[in-house]
């Protein structure tokens, strides 16, 4: 997350104290981001999240070539399985980030917006910063790159 602009700053925050499971420094600096920056800025924070997830997996520098992301259960270790709708869509937007597949990131944006409740969109969004801030606490720096020749 290098970009300085506000909406971005505030991801950073959002994302590195739930990295640090301090939740109530999370909620308030996503409450900022709800309250200070438009649509616009939220989606530029979702595809940070996203972008920094995938850079993490990826050893901490994403070169931008597509990634597929499979949903674990970090209790089993077994991957795949059904997702509540939050999750899944959480999910899908790092998909689509990873693949690089800006109409479907997009489409997935327009889901989360047509959402009327705020509430509700507000719990989506948090269940895209809780995965991101779990795979950063449990998934080793660079697993994505296991197995590729260098």
């Amino acid at each position: 997350m290098a970009d300085h602009s506000k909406p971005i700053r505030l991801a950073r925050d959002v994302l590195m104290a739930a990295v640090d499971n301090n939740w109530p420094k999370s909620q308030r600096a996503f409450e900022r981001l709800a309250n200070e920056c438009d649509e616009f800025g939220l989606g530029e924070a979702l595809m940070a999240w996203c972008s920094t997830v995938i850079a993490h997996v990826c050893g901490g520098r994403w070169d931008g070539k597509p990634i597929r992301v499979v949903p674990m259960a970090v209790e089993t270790g077994a991957l795949g399985g059904e997702l509540p709708p939050e999750k899944q869509w959480a999910m899908d937007m790092i998909q689509a980030r990873g693949q690089e597949t800006p109409d479907e990131f997009r489409r997935l944006l327009e889901v989360h917006s047509a959402i009327e409740d705020g509430f509700e969109r507000g719990r989506w969004a948090s269940a895209l910063v809780e995965i991101c801030a779990h795979t950063i606490r449990s998934v080793p720096s660079g697993i994505a790159q296991l197995g590729r020749p260098t």
